[in-house]
């Protein structure tokens, strides 16, 4: 089976729009993970070679096959996928399960319907990873028609993803100010048991009872519908647990993450992030191997990718501080 790294998925299934730069920015994760892949990117061969060393892996290169699989979303039923994916069916499925899913708005003039006392967050029908989430002094008439949700104050930011044919885990994830995807934290000794989690033992006078029984709900009824991988994005705010932010109906950073970090059992505690980072390339890598934090990402990516590994969560840390250092860039993450 060859697969296409197809991250572009949303950009298609949405616009039907192929976007080449997000594909080549992110087809390297796919070497990670596949046996054999149609690549749209040149990779030399000392990248290959430290996959090899580190995983045992050698992916097959076919550049110009014909007959393919998508990788990072299916395109085989765009209706259902279009449906699964857009936050117009999280919000309607959020109100099923009892929760407060916002109001959708046709209209700037619509906006004089809000609550003046209340800050909202905008967003779009098919906005991916936070990318289509605005909010009110941003917003332009042919933003419309959007969902509008109370903004919380996010106390943790987390995530299920149950695997086509396999378990639900659950995660840590981390989120810019601009709602954009960071990275995320994974317990691979209690990944699936979600009340071991430290941010839930954190939290343990949060009703994650109600929280489990949402979730499988919101399993059944996509498991009604299709059979794909697909994420539930949470988070925890002052007043309580918000189950149902969004579905992903599709692979995502946080469950590509898990299965690399899973390609180092011997690792209990795994931090995935995403930096803009003005070095070298080969003076990151070094620096980067002298600290024992893996650099995931190539030397054409725009973004570097990294995966820091540890037997104990203050050895990630301190190994996120020593990130800091090196990438020259606060990361502002508590796991």
């Amino acid at each position: 089976m060859i697969y296409v790294a197809n991250t572009d998925y949303e950009s298609v299934l949405f616009h039907n729009r192929p976007a080449l730069k997000m594909t080549r920015e992110l087809e390297f994760l796919s070497l990670w993970l596949v046996d054999s892949l149609k690549n749209s990117v040149s990779y030399n061969d000392e990248y290959l070679e430290r996959i090899y060393k580190l995983t045992g892996k050698k992916t097959l290169l076919a550049p110009q096959a014909q007959k393919t699989v998508n990788w990072w979303g299916s395109l085989t039923n765009l209706e259902l996928e279009r449906e699964l994916n857009s936050k117009e069916t999280s919000k309607q499925l959020a109100q099923t399960i009892g929760e407060e899913a916002g109001v959708i708005l046709s209209s700037l003039t619509e906006l004089n319907s809000l609550n003046n006392q209340q800050t909202y967050l905008f967003k779009s029908f098919d906005g991916v990873s936070g990318k289509g989430n605005k909010l009110i002094h941003q917003l332009k008439e042919n933003d419309f028609p959007l969902i509008a949700e109370v903004l919380h104050k996010r106390l943790i930011d987390f995530s299920s993803y149950s695997f086509e044919n396999g378990p639900r885990i659950y995660y840590q994830n981390f989120i810019s100010q601009q709602f954009s995807y960071k990275g995320s934290f994974f317990d691979l000794k209690n990944a699936q048991n979600l009340m071991e989690l430290d941010f839930v033992k954190a939290h343990q006078h949060l009703p994650w009872d109600t929280y489990l029984k949402q979730v499988n709900l919101v399993e059944a009824f996509v498991r009604s519908k299709g059979k794909g991988g697909f994420s539930v994005d949470s988070y925890i705010h002052e007043a309580g647990i918000r189950t149902l932010c969004e579905i992903n109906y599709r692979r995502t950073m946080g469950a590509t993450a898990f299965e690399i970090a899973k390609l180092f059992p011997n690792k209990r505690f795994h931090f995935f992030t995403i930096l803009k980072v003005n070095e070298d390339y080969q003076k990151l890598l070094e620096k980067c191997e002298s600290e024992e934090i893996l650099l995931l990402s190539h030397e054409l990516t725009y973004f570097s990718y990294f995966l820091i590994s540890a037997d104990k969560k203050e050895e990630v840390s301190k190994k996120i501080k020593t990130l800091e250092l090196i990438s020259g860039t606060s990361l502002a993450v508590d796991i």
